[in-house]
């Protein structure tokens, strides 16, 4: 069955890599080409052949059967929005029919209180409900910014806050980041799966690092969401104290981290 699925998440990496290519041999225009060429045939198929325009979004392929696979609905589904290289595989649009995106997104029911949902899925497996990993919310907000409209934004937003909001209640209460984190359950580290849940995990480090320098940086300005209420009383309501109080142990560990690798 493998074989015959044409899975959404490792086609936008296929254009992203191509993306990739195309920035790296600027200087040999022959090279160049024939990866920018590669990039534009991707980005044609997935449009032509795994959007599903009844549902506004783009699902996985069977090439046998010549139709959507019947898989559960992941977030891949919504992976296109990101694209890869800060480039979004979104067809040129107007805001109302990228806004029909965002609905999509919305109605799924992956977007939890405290992270975005792999899949709806209860398996017990690591990567299915109730689990959320760093690097797709990431790819969740990156992809709705990408979309560059007001409800994109403000739901980029909200998602980022509550992300942001359950990694510092975990962290506040237990002094580790988690390698995955549960959707339903603000501050609640992840579970399931064939092994014990890791702590002090490099990339849900990594992501925290980016949104609190995007929402709280020098160029971020005031994130302002609906999530303020969602908020335990145990949380400070400043910014500053939370770009203070999280942010900077966290940088420290993350760099602390990498040199005992690099050593």
């Amino acid at each position: 069955y493998a074989l015959n699925l044409v899975a959404i998440a490792t086609r936008c990496a296929q254009y992203a890599e191509s993306i990739g290519d195309t920035a790296n041999y600027t200087a040999y225009t022959e090279q160049s080409d024939a990866y920018q060429t590669d990039a534009d045939d991707r980005r044609t198929a997935i449009h032509q052949v795994l959007w599903d325009p009844e549902h506004y979004h783009w699902r996985d392929f069977n090439a046998t059967s010549g139709r959507f696979s019947n898989n559960s609905i992941s977030i891949a589904s919504w992976i296109p929005m990101w694209g890869g290289d800060g480039i979004s595989l979104v067809p040129d649009a107007d805001n109302d029919s990228k806004d029909k995106l965002v609905e999509s997104l919305i109605n799924s029911d992956l977007l939890q209180a405290a992270g975005v949902l792999t899949t709806r899925s209860e398996t017990g497996q690591q990567w299915d409900s109730p689990n959320a990993w760093a690097p797709l919310v990431l790819f969740t907000i990156e992809g709705l910014n990408e979309l560059n409209t007001d409800k994109a934004s403000n739901l980029s937003n909200t998602v980022a806050n509550r992300w942001l909001n359950t990694c510092y209640l975990a962290y506040n209460a237990t002094g580790y980041m988690y390698e995955k984190y549960n959707s339903f359950e603000v501050g609640v580290g992840g579970g399931g799966g064939e092994y014990i849940p890791q702590i002090g995990f490099g990339w849900s480090n990594g992501v925290a690092l980016v949104l609190l320098d995007q929402l709280y940086g020098q160029g971020g300005g005031t994130a302002n969401d609906d999530t303020s209420s969602e908020r335990s009383s145990g949380q400070k309501d400043s910014t500053t104290a939370i770009a203070l109080e999280f942010g900077v142990p966290l940088a420290f560990c993350f760099i602390v981290g990498a040199i005992v690798v690099y050593w």
